[in-house]
C-alpha cells in the first residue's frame, strides 16, 4: 500500500509542476528549456511528493480514525440526520438561498440561458446548438408570464423549481450518508458545504443548463451508491428502476455529455444485481437510449428543431491543435493545405487570436459558405486529413496545445476561467419587446456584497481550494485510488461518473471552467463518505 501511495504522490507532484510550467509559460518550459531547468523541476516534484505522500497518510489515518459514528450524539443531530435526514437538510438548504433569491430576483440569466429563451420567442431559429428539451422548459415557463401578467414571475417560478430541484438532491445526499452510517463531522460538513459554498446558491438562481444538470447527475450517482451497496435492496424496492429511468433520461436530455456518464458507469453496477434482475438492469439502460434516440429523431424535428447541427464542440481539441500549428509551423504549410485552412478559418488572423485556455476566439473566426453553412461542416474530412499530417509532422505541438486548454483541470493553483465564479449579473439579448426581466435596483448592494464575499472567501487559504477544478481532480484520483489499493473493485464504480465528468471537461472548449466540473464538485461529499464506508469495512476485516 504505502508504494503504491508514493507513486501517486510522484505522479500528483508531476501534474502539479507541468501544470505550474503551462500557468506561468504556456509551455511546459519547466521540463524542455535546459539541463537546470529541467533540474528544477526534478527537485520541485521531489519536494511536492513528500509533501503530498505525508498529506494523503494523514488523511487516511484520520479517515479511519473517525470513520465510526459516535454513539452518543445530540438531540438536534439525531433529529436532523436521524428522524428527518430529507426533510430538515433540504429546509436548512433552501433557508441558505433565500438571500440569493432575494437578492437576485427574477433570476440570473447567462449567456446560454438567454440564448435559449430567445429561441423561444423567435428571436432566433430553434436549433441544437444547446438541448432542445431546455429550450422547451425554459419556454414553458415563460408563457407563465403570460398567466401571472408578468415577466420577472415567470423566470422567477423556474428559478424556483431549480433551487428546489437542487436542495432536495443534496438532501438525499444526506439520506445516503445516513444510508452509509457515516460518521456525523462529515454529514454536519455535506450539509454546510451544500448550504453555505457560494456556487450552490448562485448556480441555483441562475438560467443555464448545467444548474439542471448537476443535480440530476449527482441523483444517478446516489441511486448508483444504492446499487452498489446493497443491490437486493435497491431492486426490492418498486420504485428503484423507474426512478432511475425518470433520472437517466433527463441527464441525457440536459446535457449531451450525461450519455457518456451513464453508459461508461452503469454497466458495471448491471453485474453486481441479483442474477434474474441483471436483465431488468440491462433493459432499463438500453430503453433509456431507444427513447432518448426517439425524441433526437422524431420529437424535436416534429417541434420545429432544425436539423441536427454539427458537433463543433467535439472538435475542440482539433482546431485549437491547428491554430497552435499555425504559429509555430506556418512555413511549414503547404499552398494545398493552406487553400483548405483558409476557406475554414480565417487563417490570416488565425496566430494572433489563439488563446490557449479557450476555443472562443478560434471558434469566431471559422468561415461560412453563401448559403450560412460551415466550411468545417463541407471539408470536414478534407480538414481532418490536414489535421492529421500536420499531428503527425509535430505530434510535440498537439500535446503542448492539449495540455495548455486542459491543465486548470488537474493544477489546483488555476484559478476558474471566464464567468469566474459565476454569473452576478443579468444578460439580456432577446427581444426585451417580447420578454423582459430586470433586477429590483434597491437590491444592488446587497448583490454586489454577495458576489464580494463569494472572492473574498477565493483568497482564503484551504477554502479557497473549495473553488479549484484541479483540487476536485485530485481528490477524485486520490479516493480512486485508495479504493483500488484495497482492491475494492465494485467501490471504483462510483467514481467512475467523475471520472468521465473529468475526461469530458479535459477536451471542453474552456480550460478550468466551473460550470463544467459541478457534477465533479457536488459528488464530492457523497464520494468521501463512500471511501470512509470501506475504510471502516476495512478496519473490522483486519480486527476480525
Amino acid at each position: 500500500m504505502h508504494m503504491a501511495i508514493h507513486i501517486f504522490s510522484i505522479f500528483l507532484a508531476f501534474l502539479y509542476v507541468l501544470g505550474k510550467s503551462y500557468h506561468s509559460y504556456n509551455e511546459w518550459l519547466l521540463f524542455f528549456n535546459g539541463p537546470d531547468w529541467f533540474i528544477l523541476s526534478l527537485c520541485m516534484i521531489a519536494g511536492m511528493a513528500v509533501l503530498i505522500d505525508m498529506m494523503l497518510v494523514i488523511v487516511v489515518s484520520f479517515l479511519i480514525v473517525h470513520s465510526v459514528p459516535k454513539e452518543r450524539f445530540s438531540k438536534i443531530t439525531n433529529f436532523i440526520f436521524e428522524k428527518h435526514p430529507v426533510i430538515l437538510p433540504m429546509a436548512i438548504i433552501l433557508l441558505c438561498q433565500l438571500p440569493y433569491l432575494f437578492a437576485f430576483y427574477p433570476g440570473v440569466i447567462s449567456w446560454d440561458g438567454a440564448f435559449q429563451m430567445g429561441e423561444n420567442i423567435g428571436s432566433f431559429d430553434l436549433t441544437w446548438q444547446h438541448p432542445p428539451f431546455v429550450t422547451f422548459l425554459y419556454g414553458f415557463f415563460m408563457k407563465l408570464s403570460g398567466v401571472f401578467h408578468s415577466d420577472n414571475i415567470a423566470v422567477f417560478l423556474f428559478i424556483l423549481f431549480q433551487s428546489l430541484l437542487s436542495a432536495f438532491v443534496f438532501a438525499y445526499v444526506c439520506n445516503c450518508l445516513k444510508i452509509l452510517k457515516a460518521p456525523y463531522w462529515l454529514r454536519y460538513g455535506a450539509l454546510i458545504y451544500y448550504a453555505l459554498f457560494t456556487i450552490w446558491p448562485i448556480y441555483a438562481t441562475t438560467v443555464i443548463k448545467d444548474s439542471l444538470f448537476y443535480p440530476l447527475t449527482l441523483l444517478y450517482s446516489c441511486m448508483l451508491m444504492l446499487c452498489i451497496f446493497d443491490p437486493a435492496a435497491f431492486v426490492k424496492r418498486k420504485s428503484s428502476f423507474p426512478l432511475l429511468f425518470l433520472t437517466v433520461l433527463l441527464m441525457i436530455l440536459v446535457r449531451h455529455n450525461g450519455t457518456y456518464t451513464f453508459i461508461l458507469s452503469f454497466p458495471f453496477a448491471i453485474l453486481l444485481l441479483p442474477k434474474k434482475w441483471k436483465l431488468a438492469g440491462l433493459g432499463t439502460a438500453i430503453g433509456v437510449l431507444i427513447v432518448v434516440s426517439c425524441i433526437n429523431s422524431f420529437l424535436w424535428p416534429a417541434l420545429n428543431v432544425g436539423t441536427r447541427n454539427f458537433r463543433l464542440d467535439l472538435y475542440s481539441v482539433p482546431i485549437q491543435q491547428t491554430a497552435r500549428y499555425s504559429i509555430y509551423h506556418r512555413d511549414e504549410v503547404t499552398p494545398e493545405e493552406y487553400e483548405i485552412l483558409n476557406k475554414v478559418f480565417d487563417y490570416e488572423q488565425l496566430a494572433s487570436s489563439y488563446d490557449p485556455e479557450i476555443i472562443d476566439p478560434v471558434k469566431n473566426l471559422l468561415q461560412n459558405d453563401e448559403q450560412g453553412l460551415m466550411y468545417l461542416t463541407i471539408l470536414k474530412d478534407e480538414y481532418t486529413k490536414i489535421w492529421i499530417q500536420q499531428g503527425i509532422k509535430h505530434p510535440a505541438t498537439y500535446i503542448q496545445s492539449f495540455l495548455n486548454g486542459c491543465y486548470g483541470y488537474f493544477y489546483p493553483d488555476r484559478k476558474e476561467y471566464k464567468e469566474g465564479l459565476g454569473w452576478y449579473t443579468s444578460w439580456q439579448i432577446y427581444d426585451t419587446s417580447k420578454f423582459e426581466t430586470s433586477f429590483i435596483e434597491n437590491r444592488e448592494e446587497l448583490r454586489n456584497g454577495l458576489e464580494k464575499s463569494a472572492y473574498d472567501l477565493r483568497q482564503i487559504p484551504g477554502i479557497g481550494l473549495l473553488y479549484s477544478c484541479g483540487f476536485y481532480t485530485w481528490l477524485t484520483l486520490s479516493i480512486t485510488l485508495l479504493l483500488c489499493i484495497f482492491k475494492k473493485w465494485k467501490a471504483v464504480i462510483l467514481c467512475l461518473p467523475l471520472l468521465v465528468n473529468i475526461l469530458v471537461c479535459m477536451v471542453s472548449p474552456v480550460n478550468s471552467y466551473i460550470r463544467y466540473a459541478l457534477p465533479v464538485y457536488a459528488a464530492m461529499p457523497l464520494l468521501v463518505a463512500w471511501l470512509v464506508y470501506w475504510l471502516r469495512n476495512i478496519q473490522r476485516e483486519i480486527g476480525d
